[in-house]
């Protein structure tokens, strides 16, 4: 008797289940609430230990908070709860608003999606419908966790990474970099992932290096060890193969001198420009890792500091496009410059950062407890 009216009633629960969800669609929004990340306590810089640069004088002693426009955060504004839509109803809006304001804003942080995991976020990149671009000879520390996902870095969690636009050191680079907060730090410990809109940095940058830069470029130099003997990273990890000929190819293709050392690592430089074009604002932009690939890097890295080699041994390195190396006082101008510019926020679970990679650099300031849970994962959209 009872059964027949159990299944009556299941039956108009879910249909008033479909219809809520069907009406709710129709208001799945994201609104303005730069209030969310009002309660960040900036973090010191000057003085920071395994910094490159933060031990030089006039190097700006705090990060800057967040304002009312940078990053620009956007969180649901929905009837319920933001988990009663699918992930694939929230990446189509949040590519809707991406496309529209990115550009004009350099960074926005989406805070309060549904995401929870690794696979959730690898969901949410695939639905945006962008196309993403391999981490193929790039410098940096990290491994796959997820289709079209890496860690954001892999390196000692003490380490501060210097400020960078991604890939800027090679002749190809995501137009944009999505970072998803999988765990974020403990409070007041460091951790953070800033942020530094890049847009007018020529104006600030003294002049004669500028021309330098202008006529010279760029030289970048790579020592990448054969896996068997690799203390950083090897150049199967790198260039994704285990063939010295895929190397090779790929050497030639990008138009690098290269050398194989009787250890079987490899040694190859080139040249490229300390400045690109925009291609929607036609403006002249700084974008180059001239700092986050000198090897002052590695002077202050914990796994290095007690490593006293010439600069140009080190696994990467930088220099003017004629070999001429920069100064110290050139470097510090360089870091200081770009810090000052740099925004921090407190990280929360489920965040996704957006980064417009022309001209907003982002970099990962070191913790004061590397047994920190902090887990930060990335993507590379072309």
């Amino acid at each position: 008797m009872y059964r027949p009216m159990l299944k009556m009633w299941a039956g108009r629960i879910t249909s008033l289940r479909s219809l809520w969800t069907t009406a709710c669609k129709y208001q799945l929004v994201l609104k303005r609430n730069n209030l969310a990340v009002k309660e960040y306590v900036p973090s010191t810089l000057a003085g920071r230990p395994f910094f490159p640069g933060a031990q030089e004088p006039n190097f700006p002693k705090h990060l800057s908070p967040p304002n009312e426009a940078f990053p620009l955060v956007l969180t649901p504004d929905t009837p319920g709860s933001a988990s009663d839509f699918t992930i694939k109803d929230w990446a189509h809006l949040c590519r809707e608003k991406t496309d529209s304001v990115l550009s004009a804003v350099g960074a926005i942080l989406y805070r309060g999606l549904p995401l929870h995991t690794a696979d959730d976020f690898s969901s949410f990149v695939g639905s945006l419908g962008y196309h993403s671009l391999k981490y193929r000879g790039g410098a940096g520390r990290r491994e796959q966790v997820a289709d079209d996902v890496l860690t954001a870095s892999d390196e000692p969690l003490e380490f501060t990474i210097d400020l960078h636009t991604e890939m800027s050191n090679l002749s190809f680079w995501p137009s944009k970099i999505l970072f998803f907060c999988e765990h974020p730090p403990e409070d007041n410990i460091g951790g953070e992932t800033p942020i530094a809109n890049f847009d007018n940095l020529l104006e600030e940058l003294d002049s004669k290096l500028l021309e330098k830069l202008e006529s010279k470029g760029v030289r970048y130099y790579r020592n990448i060890c054969d896996r068997a003997a690799s203390r950083y990273i090897s150049w199967q990890h790198i260039f994704m193969t285990e063939k010295r000929e895929d190397v090779e190819e790929f050497c030639q293709q990008q138009g690098y001198e290269f050398t194989w050392n009787e250890d079987d690592s490899i040694t190859y430089y080139y040249t490229l420009p300390a400045f690109i074009t925009h291609p929607e604002t036609g403006k002249n932009i700084w974008f180059n890792q001239i700092t986050s690939h000198h090897a002052s890097f590695f002077h202050v890295h914990p796994e290095y500091i007690n490593d006293h080699r010439d600069n140009r041994q080190y696994p990467f390195h930088t220099s003017y496009g004629d070999g001429e190396e920069f100064t110290k006082d050139e470097m510090s101008h360089m870091r200081r410059i770009q810090w000052k510019k740099a925004v921090g926020f407190k990280w929360q679970k489920s965040d996704v950062l957006v980064v417009d990679n022309l001209t907003t650099a982002h970099a990962r300031l070191g913790l004061l407890n590397n047994r920190s849970r902090r887990k930060i994962l990335a993507s590379l959209l072309a």
